[in-house]
């Protein structure tokens, strides 16, 4: 999850230079990011198995409070 144009390019630049050819699935926030996994909002639910980057700076909810409400689930 990136809200930051440049910092979510470096990472899908970094992941395609190490031939990682995973789906990278990008939301802009810790809202956004807890509706694709629990399908909620009209949000396509995001099926396991899955790896979740997470920044610890986010609008609306954070990556900390992210990590936690998943955690609580």
């Amino acid at each position: 999850m990136e809200d930051d144009d440049v910092d979510a390019t470096t990472v899908v630049r970094g992941l395609t230079r190490a031939d990682i050819r995973n789906p990278v699935i990008r939301v802009r926030d810790g809202i956004e990011a807890m509706e694709m996994l629990l399908g909620t909002n009209g949000k396509e639910k995001l099926l396991p198995p899955y790896i979740l980057l997470v920044d610890v700076r986010m609008p609306r909810l954070d990556g900390l409070g992210l990590v936690r409400r998943i955690r609580s689930q």
